[in-house]
């Protein structure tokens, strides 16, 4: 770890405000993606991967789900 918790500060902390954001969001993306980075950094690479692992399977639903509304069969249907 490069670095230590002295310059970049209290990484369980760091860990537990990610934790507090994502019960609220479950949907940020981006706080899975922090939270694996702050995991690795101290150690914990089961959770940094499991974390990782979170983002992509909901990406794939939400592509899944954007190509679907684009092109069910009254996507392209003048509207009324």
């Amino acid at each position: 770890m490069v670095g230590g918790s002295k310059i970049f500060g209290d990484f369980q902390g760091v860990i537990a405000d990610y934790n507090k954001a994502l019960r609220l969001d479950s949907k940020l993306d981006r706080g899975y993606i922090n939270r694996a980075i702050v995991r690795y950094e101290v150690g914990d690479a089961a959770g940094a991967v499991a974390d990782l692992r979170i983002v992509p399977l909901r990406e794939t639903f939400r592509v899944q789900k954007m190509h679907s509304d684009r092109f069910s069969p009254n996507a392209n249907s003048p509207r009324a």
